[in-house]
């Protein structure tokens, strides 16, 4: 590991999410408890967004069956927007896709980040094209906060 070097361009929790009009919208903090009987709209198995929320399922015994899965952020946000249940996502997901219908809800013992890291070799010449790409992510990812 001390021949990779790491530039972090975004660190984001993940959170739960709801329709406003949703009986959850209303409590300042949930618990898994919450979650149970409620239709979950989830990310893809496996994907490391599922990965986190089905670990902390987990250490809980609970066992999510989600409504609806999906690869999109997008269309959960969308489902939710519609009120079709509660999705777990990371916020900054959440932001690119503001809504009045869209309330992030507080997960009392759910503190997990998302990071986006750009990794690569020290000992590695990068090319000029591989430098452009690289400050072309750290402008985009700035000028989406």
């Amino acid at each position: 590991t001390r021949d990779l070097k790491l530039i972090k361009l975004l660190s984001s929790p993940l959170v739960a999410i709801c329709n406003a009009g949703h009986p959850l919208a209303s409590k300042h903090s949930i618990t898994i408890n919450d979650f149970k009987g409620v239709p979950l709209l989830l990310r893809e198995k496996y994907s490391p967004t599922r990965n986190a929320v089905d670990l902390y399922f987990e250490s809980h015994n609970f066992t999510a069956d989600p409504r609806w899965e999906s690869i999109s952020a997008q269309a959960l946000i969308e489902a939710i927007q519609e009120g079709l249940g509660v999705a777990l996502l990371p916020l900054d997901h959440v932001t690119m896709f503001p809504s009045d219908h869209t309330v992030v809800l507080n997960i009392e013992d759910f503190e997990v980040l998302r990071f986006i890291n750009i990794v690569y070799n020290k000992k590695k010449i990068l090319s000029p094209l591989m430098l452009e790409f690289i400050e072309h992510c750290k402008n985009y990812v700035a000028s989406c906060l």
